[in-house]
């Protein structure tokens, strides 16, 4: 039973991870999945499709099923939409079905929808978003040369969308461009991103310039006053490309236009100034990195290191004076059994203590050699308790005697 339970929870998560993965474009309960052709709709025709595909859970499609929209509401207002005059999808064939959408019926941005389908006692459902997305029209696109008290129009010129004018202009004048956005219906249209950009052909230096609307039917224009901008261009005379950018999540069509080309004639800078050939990228590569190791230090001289080791020698040399001054001897050593094995336990212990001594001072650090001491330590207390107990027995026992 655990197993059995455990395994249904395995499952379970597999299930949300596919649909997360898969973005809520599929969804299915009861043997039903129905997959969304295009998360797109295009209002550029008089009647977009919204087409599904409905299959079984096996992966077959399903030619003869109900396929109906439940409901359908904008993600920005949330407000409930009516498509299709509340119609069923049509059969195509092949387990496609599809619902003709009214170019009126729908107005640009994101919808959340829901479809249900039922075949034969089978049942499925998707819940997803589209986005309504139309190829926008650009209009009364001009571009207009001014002097810089802006009264007097030295040219005035008409551009249609995709082409190029060449315009020459000095830092005395100023160039506007104007221009409108529509939908296919008509209605005037505020993307999100417009932007002006001022780019020197020779050398790519750019200066990009937000555009905002203009008046209230969303006409946009922006002006660019050359005398303000000497010193942004680094006084660099030659040919401007001035391009225009329009993009938006609802536009087919987003676009980057080489508007203008420009010849500006800019006075030169101020004597010694240099005016850059290339412009700066903050992104531009690092330097490399240089590594360098430190410098090993000066060693002592010989004397003074031979003095530290006699040093350092002079604990283990009054060890083993003062073994001497005790007067340390093999007389009673044991002959045999388990004293013996004591009394090479304890002095092998010793032994290896003086070892870790001399390996500390080696190449040990003080931290390490702690912790092997204190195995050392009980090691050597052990058979040195059982032997020093032999001995005074002995000696107790000599004694009475």
């Amino acid at each position: 039973m655990a197993m059995g339970g455990a395994g249904g929870v395995a499952v379970g998560v597999m299930l949300v991870l596919v649909t997360f993965s898969l973005g809520f474009v599929r969804a299915g309960e009861g043997g039903l999945v129905i997959e969304l052709e295009s998360q797109t709709l295009s209002l550029g025709s008089d009647a977009a499709k919204l087409e599904v595909v409905v299959k079984s859970a096996e992966g077959e499609v399903v030619p003869s099923a109900t396929v109906s929209l439940i409901s359908v509401h904008s993600v920005a207002s949330g407000a409930p939409v009516s498509l299709g005059g509340n119609a069923g999808f049509v059969a195509l064939g092949d387990g496609r079905f599809e619902l003709g959408v009214q170019s009126g019926e729908l107005s640009l941005g994101k919808y959340k929808l829901r479809v249900d389908a039922a075949s034969d006692g089978r049942k499925g459902f998707l819940a997803t978003v589209v986005c309504v997305a139309a190829k926008m029209a650009v209009s009364n696109a001009n571009v207009v040369l001014f002097d810089s008290d802006g009264a007097v129009a030295d040219s005035h010129q008409e551009v249609k969308f995709g082409e190029t004018v060449t315009v020459s202009a000095t830092h005395l004048q100023k160039l506007k461009v104007e221009f409108q956005l529509s939908t296919p219906s008509g209605v005037p249209f505020k993307p999100q991103q417009v932007i002006l950009t001022l780019r020197h052909v020779e050398s790519g230096a750019k200066q990009p310039y937000l555009v905002s609307p203009a008046s209230e039917d969303l006409g946009y224009e922006h002006s660019l006053e050359f005398s303000k901008m000497v010193e942004k261009l680094n006084h660099r005379s030659g040919t401007y490309s001035v391009d225009l950018i329009v993009g938006d999540d609802v536009m087919e069509n987003s676009f980057l236009w080489s508007l203008v080309s420009l010849e500006l004639d800019l006075p030169e800078g101020p004597e010694g100034s240099t005016a850059s050939v290339a412009p700066v990228s903050k992104f531009a590569p690092k330097l490399e990195i240089a590594h360098i190791f430190r410098q090993p230090e000066k060693r002592p001289p010989t004397y003074l290191s031979m003095a530290f080791l006699i040093l350092t020698l002079l604990p283990l040399v009054g060890f083993f004076v003062g073994l001497q001054q005790l007067g340390v001897n093999l007389k009673n050593l044991p002959s045999g059994g388990l004293p013996l094995a004591a009394c090479g336990g304890f002095h092998g212990g010793i032994a290896m203590i003086l070892g870790l001594y001399f390996m500390f001072w080696l190449k040990l650090n003080l931290f390490t050699t702690l912790q092997i001491l204190g195995f050392l330590g009980l090691f050597t207390l052990v058979p040195g308790f059982h032997i020093l107990s032999y001995l005074a027995d002995n000696s107790a026992k000599l004694k009475s005697a």
